[in-house]
């Protein structure tokens, strides 16, 4: 009971803010693109499975993140200090090829760095799924990862929280 109590408060903060976040990906790609007449030789289909699974992953990664501050405030300005760092890690300002080989396999832990590469190879060149499979896969793995750490981080702050009433 308390596993799916748990199950159900990640999954649904996913949903959630995976939803909103889709919002703005129907729109950048849908009227943004069009609107700056960006290249375009994907598939609406492939766009969009592959675009909703890179959602899912990065909200599973900001939701097993959040399990380790205690305040939102807190959340928000490591986000801040970290997206520079993390948009240079993703190989979409400077090449991943010419970084250092520690922070190519530290790009690999970050779902921006499968996504934006997926994301060019379907958006700019007209790949198919079966094309970003790699990218797939590994966004597939991240996901499963971050869901387990999420899980992790909630039961032990529940967990903490409720030793916490006990001992007040």
């Amino acid at each position: 009971s308390q596993h799916r109590s748990a199950i159900g408060s990640i999954l649904g903060k996913v949903i959630a803010y995976s939803s909103i976040y889709a919002i703005i990906a129907l729109y950048l790609v849908n009227i943004h693109f069009r609107l700056f007449h960006y290249p375009d030789n994907s598939t609406s289909t492939n766009t969009t499975i592959f675009l909703g699974l890179y959602l899912l992953v990065c909200s599973m990664m900001a939701t097993a993140i959040s399990t380790l501050f205690s305040r939102r405030e807190t959340s928000l300005m490591t986000l801040l200090w970290s997206s520079i760092p993390l948009l240079m890690l993703s190989g979409a300002s400077y090449p991943l090829e010419a970084m250092p080989r520690a922070l190519q396999w530290l790009s690999w832990i970050f779902p921006s760095t499968h996504g934006i590469r997926g994301f060019c190879l379907i958006h700019m060149t007209g790949a198919s799924l079966c094309d970003v499979w790699q990218e797939i896969i590994n966004l597939l793995t991240l996901g499963c990862v971050y869901l387990l750490l999420a899980y992790i981080g909630y039961s032990l702050k529940k967990h903490a929280f409720h030793n916490h009433l006990i001992t007040t």
